[in-house]
């Protein structure tokens, strides 16, 4: 169990031992309700810490294991007027400020190749391409984005085979603050 959990526990646990040995009573009342929200603020603030270390991970880095034609840095070029997102990929507050991107994935000299991009509505964040063979360790290819930039950054591509094993890939795109992130998994389609 981990110490935001067993902390949360805790808490609910007192609180519950508290309702129970008071009547309704107008200061019991409010003392519960006080220290039910102090509760609740204490499992949002957890939360939230844990999913902003979320995005982006920490990964192997993201050429280590790969051919030179694996691993290419010029995304942008990849994408033509045929290229479709896998998945739309959209965090922001009450679309202002949003980071918008998606997976991508296109053929070069009959090989394909997946990587992500990312823009804003004037917001930092960033996007990341994971990717692994088999259950090896995840790789990071990641590309972080200014709120002052006004075109899309795109993360390395990278081949969906790599000495001739499959390669299975996730795409992430995140907003710093408040700290907000979207993923797409290659195994959920």
């Amino acid at each position: 169990m981990t110490s935001s959990h067993a902390l949360r526990k805790s808490i609910f646990s007192r609180l519950r031992a508290f309702l129970e040995s008071k009547s309704w009573g107008g200061i019991s009342a409010i003392t519960g309700l006080v220290a039910l929200g102090l509760a609740a603020v204490t499992t949002l603030v957890t939360l939230s810490v844990k999913n902003s270390e979320s995005v982006p991970y920490r990964g192997e880095k993201c050429r280590e294991g790969t051919a030179s034609q694996d691993v290419r840095t010029d995304a942008a070029a990849l994408e033509t007027s045929t290229t479709a997102p896998l998945k739309v990929l959209d965090v922001g507050v009450k679309d202002k400020d949003r980071i918008y991107g998606s997976p991508r994935s296109g053929p070069v000299d009959g090989e394909t190749f997946y990587w992500g991009r990312v823009a804003s509505d004037r917001a930092n964040g960033g996007v990341q391409l994971l990717w692994r063979i088999n259950d090896g360790p995840w790789h990071d290819c990641r590309s972080d984005l200014s709120a002052d930039n006004p075109d899309y950054v795109y993360t390395p591509a990278v081949a969906s085979e790599i000495g001739e094993k499959q390669v299975t890939f996730k795409v992430c795109i995140w907003r710093n603050n408040p700290h907000l992130q979207s993923c797409w998994n290659d195994t959920d389609d």
